[in-house]
């Protein structure tokens, strides 16, 4: 039997039935930096006291509390100033993974996760990773990365990270290291190198840059060729970052000819009930003039 004439005037003025889109596939050459996801800090700032944690107590009082925690000592001071993620934050990322697969990155040649090491960062990585997995390297672990040092004493050694299971390129060493004690300048140049050094040795493959909101937001000044105004103050400039780089926000750059020479890309931002987790790009500018 044919087809009803309407449905055959319809695929003739359509080309055929297909799938809508508006999405442009990635080259597989992006530097994609992506900010770690959503933590229990961020939800439940007296977490800690609420779920009465000691070195031999945990109670989730919430959903979105995951219901195990790696071993760390001493367990309340380290996960005060190294806080993980919200189950919440560990589906985001997994979304965002999902993104990248959409977007044809893992259809482009391998994938290399580069992340922090601080925990929320490190759980991102490996959400990321274990849904790209078929085409990722191992995960990269580069304290140059990090601004913020708060758990600079308490974030996990290799031994722990084993134990936890994440796939983790040991042989990796970082390009710049992050230090105890360190002024706003010096972390901004770090991270700066940090990144230009991944940019370069990344053999013209797709990356993902994993770290926090501070880091972040100084990786897209720089970009940007935005005047760096920073207060010295390194407590004053997380809590804003924190308000200008939401958690799982991410920049997309292609690079050409060097670090100062990135093109922005866009991925689409994910919207929560408490809003866009969308970048603040005039974050720079916006200081400038309140300054």
């Amino acid at each position: 039997m044919d087809p009803p004439v309407e449905d055959f005037l319809v695929e003739q003025m359509a080309g055929g039935y297909r799938t809508v889109t508006t999405r442009d596939e990635f080259s597989g050459k992006e530097v994609i930096v992506v900010r770690g996801a959503e933590t229990i800090e961020d939800v439940f700032p007296d977490w800690i006291k609420q779920s009465r944690l000691d070195a031999h107590y945990y109670i989730p009082f919430d959903l979105n509390m995951p219901q195990t925690l790696p071993k760390r000592e001493p367990l309340a001071e380290a996960y005060a100033l190294d806080p993980p993620l919200s189950e919440y934050g560990k589906l985001t990322a997994q979304v965002f993974a999902r993104h990248l697969q959409s977007r044809g990155v893992a259809h482009k040649g391998t994938i290399t996760i580069y992340t922090s090491p601080t925990l929320a960062c490190l759980q991102t990585a490996h959400e990321i990773y274990h849904y790209l997995r078929p085409r990722c390297n191992a995960i990269r672990i580069d304290s140059g990365l990090t601004a913020d040092c708060r758990g600079f004493d308490y974030w996990l050694k290799e031994p722990a990270i084993r134990k936890i299971g994440y796939f983790v390129d040991w042989n990796y060493k970082s390009l710049q290291r992050a230090e105890r004690s360190e002024t706003i300048y010096t972390i901004e140049e770090r991270v700066i190198e940090a990144v230009r050094g991944i940019e370069i040795d990344q053999d013209r493959h797709c990356v993902v840059l994993v770290t926090d909101a501070l880091a972040l937001s100084m990786i897209n000044r720089r970009v940007r060729r935005l005047p760096l105004h920073f207060s010295e103050d390194i407590f004053t400039e997380k809590i804003r970052a924190d308000v200008t780089v939401p958690p799982n926000s991410s920049l997309v750059f292609l690079p050409d000819c060097g670090f100062h020479q990135f093109l922005p890309r866009h991925l689409h931002t994910l919207t929560d009930s408490s809003g866009t987790l969308r970048v603040d790009l005039d974050d720079g500018v916006d200081f400038l003039k309140a300054g």
